[in-house]
């Protein structure tokens, strides 16, 4: 009996709907997981980035790979690295 797949926290699946009958109902879908790390962003709201590949089975269908995850900010508050201190002391060597 095959084994049957886990999904990771913050991660899921995209698959074409083979149960597609009328305009209304979605192309893709899927599931996804959340894990305990980012349900205190979802309750207060915050956004959160998705990612996706390309991806195909073992036997051709394509689907695509999800991942979640808090936004990248980049912090306001670094400082400038110090410049490496001049080997030029203004005379020549030789």
């Amino acid at each position: 009996m095959a084994e049957e797949y886990k999904q990771k926290d913050n991660s899921g699946s995209l698959f074409t709907n083979g149960r597609k009958e009328k305009e209304t109902h979605p192309d893709f879908t899927g599931r996804i997981k959340i894990g305990d790390d980012l349900l205190e962003a979802i309750r207060n709201g915050d956004e959160l980035q998705l990612s996706g590949w390309k991806k195909t089975t073992k036997n051709g269908q394509a689907w695509v790979s999800l991942s979640i995850g808090k936004v990248y900010r980049k912090p306001e508050n670094l400082t400038p690295r110090a410049s490496p201190p001049s080997l030029d002391d203004g005379e020549a060597p030789f």
